[in-house]
């Protein structure tokens, strides 16, 4: 039946749908092997093995994935564990904010805002470093910039992950064979590909590094 030839978009969707969910468990164990402190390196790998393996149409998931983390581990868990130390501090003072007492409100909106800042500049931050070696400081003061400039697809992006918390949380656990993969996928095709690459790397670089923003 034509449904199931290897050109149809049934096939296709389908073999998207298992790749990703292979992805989805391989960042899954690279953070759990991590106990956390490596969600930013299998984040950079997620990302990069689906600009290399899915989109491309490549194939070799894991080889792509881990080539990938033994490229970033340092830098990956070094961000890590700065974006962790923030978001932590953030949450105890959020969760303690009685003890500001008249303070409160104020010391309460800086937290959220730190929140706020920390989760959009990973949303760039680690898709850029997938694909773009540079340093951290440099990497992070790139992510500032595109995170604001491009502020409707960063609060898209980030209330997408929101979703999916409470997907998991109050309506199936289920969904979890899928979530970061899927949302992976979303994220390297918004910021990755339409923003990062599409409009910020230029024609030489883009050689260099054998960048293509056209797929079939």
């Amino acid at each position: 039946m034509k449904i199931f030839d290897m050109n149809s978009s049934f096939y296709k969707f389908g073999t998207l749908i298992f790749d990703l969910m292979v992805l989805n468990l391989l960042f899954i164990l690279s953070t759990a092997i991590g106990f956390g402190f490596t969600f930013g390196v299998s984040f950079i790998a997620m990302i990069y093995t689906i600009y290399e393996s899915i989109r491309k149409d490549q194939g070799r998931l894991l080889y792509h994935f881990v080539k990938s983390i033994k490229t970033n581990l340092k830098q990956g868990i070094l961000l890590s564990i700065m974006i962790s130390a923030l978001s932590l501090s953030a949450t105890l003072v959020i969760k303690n904010i009685s003890i500001f007492e008249k303070h409160s409100t104020l010391i309460l909106i800086i937290q959220y805002i730190l929140l706020f800042e920390t989760s959009i500049i990973s949303l760039y931050l680690f898709p850029m470093l997938a694909k773009i070696q540079m340093n951290s400081k440099e990497a992070i003061v790139n992510s500032f910039f595109l995170a604001h400039r491009h502020l409707l697809t960063s609060i898209s992006c980030l209330s997408l992950i929101i979703l999916n918390y409470y997907i998991i949380k109050y309506i199936s656990p289920v969904f979890i064979v899928l979530s970061f993969g899927g949302t992976g996928y979303i994220i390297e095709r918004l910021i990755l590909e339409n923003i990062i690459i599409e409009k910020y790397v230029s024609k030489e670089l883009k050689e260099e590094l054998k960048i293509s923003n056209h797929f079939d």
